[in-house]
């Protein structure tokens, strides 16, 4: 499995696996919390605070999912990512950004009856 190594500011690396490493396990992690506002954080009635705190709960969220190895000492858990500077977690977000946006663009594909070839017109 593919991985692209991430440099952090503080001198440490970490190891991200590409969108084929993404386990059913972290895509569950990351809905569960998209499921928790029905799934849709662009709703126009939903408190724009809340919404932030959502789509950052799940970028932090896969994290431990898809760091594979890290140069810390400490085990990859929520918990360890959780307390990394804002400094380090920044460019680790961004750096799986990609990944999020696959795992939620994979299911509103799957909820879009318009996205399915089984859906067009018979002639």
């Amino acid at each position: 499995m593919p991985t692209a190594t991430v440099h952090l500011p503080d001198g440490n690396t970490a190891e991200i696996c590409d969108v084929e490493g993404i386990t059913a396990y972290a895509e569950q992690a990351v809905l569960a919390i998209y499921s928790s506002v029905g799934g849709d954080v662009d709703d126009p009635t939903m408190d724009a605070g809340r919404a932030a705190v959502l789509f950052l709960q799940a970028r932090v969220e896969l994290l431990p999912h898809v760091i594979k190895s890290w140069s810390y000492p400490k085990k990859i858990t929520l918990n360890t990512v959780s307390c990394l500077p804002r400094s380090v977690r920044t460019p680790l977000i961004r750096a799986t950004e990609h990944l999020l946006t696959e795992i939620v663009s994979g299911v509103n594909e799957a909820a879009d009856p318009k996205s399915s070839s089984s859906s067009e017109t018979p002639e």
